[in-house]
């Protein structure tokens, strides 16, 4: 056990028992060692690693009562912050691949041969 679980499992032990000053510890403790790990995965997209964190918090919080005592507690929030971030490069893959027709439409748009079209029917 590192150090981060040997601070962190005694406080998911006390959240798991009902204390709520160890479940708010717990979860700052968590938050910040989840900025870290998906910092370091989210280098094209700075902008939503807040939004994940927060997304993965409260999976963790809805997640809780599934938790298994036999797993490390960061290897469990950090298996869902994983699942997340998959989850996030998905829904972008589909939003940038929905872009991606209108991209093209609007290059053959632009395209020399479409405007000299253009400029004869426009005569």
């Amino acid at each position: 056990m590192d150090d981060f679980e040997t601070k962190l499992h005694p406080l998911w032990v006390r959240e798991q028992a009902g204390d709520e000053a160890a479940y708010r510890e717990a979860l700052s403790c968590l938050a910040d060692r989840l900025r870290g790990f998906l910092r370091r995965r989210m280098q094209s997209l700075p902008d939503e690693l807040e939004e994940l964190v927060q997304e993965t918090l409260l999976a963790i919080h809805l997640q809780c009562g599934s938790y298994d005592a036999a797993v490390p507690v960061s290897r469990w929030a950090l298996a869902i912050a994983r699942h997340k971030l998959i989850d996030l490069w998905r829904r972008r893959g589909r939003r940038e691949a929905s872009h991606e027709p209108f991209n093209e439409l609007w290059r053959s748009a632009i395209s020399p041969r479409c405007m000299r079209s253009r400029r004869r029917s426009a005569t």
